[in-house]
């Protein structure tokens, strides 16, 4: 078995000061002109250079899987519902009669959004008042 370990680069920074920007690995941009500023506090901010492109990264997955599961659930003519999305997770509203067949549709969506060899690990949970109450 192989182990893999990532860590940002530091060409992360020195593109950066370089561009003006960082970019997320499914290619959206972000504007860091503090990076050029004469105030040491501004331009001491060199972690967001290395920090975005992973935070970004992660809401850009988000972003798809919700969009992947919003057309799956409409694809499958259920009437749940996607209520909210709180950083890396999306709240459902599913019928009882549903469960089963939603949390299929949003494992699948959910684990798929990257489009990379490998899957993303995804987990379901299903309680009758938001609370974390069973694992499935």
């Amino acid at each position: 078995m192989n182990a893999i370990a990532c860590a940002p680069s530091s060409t992360n920074v020195a593109d950066a000061h370089e561009n003006g920007y960082v970019t997320t690995l499914y290619g959206r941009r972000r504007a860091l002109p503090a990076l050029a500023s004469r105030n040491y506090m501004q331009r001491s901010f060199a972690g967001l250079a290395m920090n975005t492109p992973i935070q970004g990264t992660a809401a850009d997955l988000i972003k798809i899987a919700m969009v992947r599961a919003y057309d799956a659930l409409r694809a499958a003519g259920v009437t749940s519902r996607i209520l909210l999305q709180v950083h890396d997770e999306l709240v459902l509203e599913v019928t009882t009669e549903e469960t089963e067949t939603v949390t299929e549709l949003l494992r699948t969506a959910m684990s798929g959004a990257a489009g990379w060899l490998c899957r993303l690990p995804s987990m379901c949970i299903v309680g009758r008042t938001g609370r974390r109450q069973s694992n499935t």
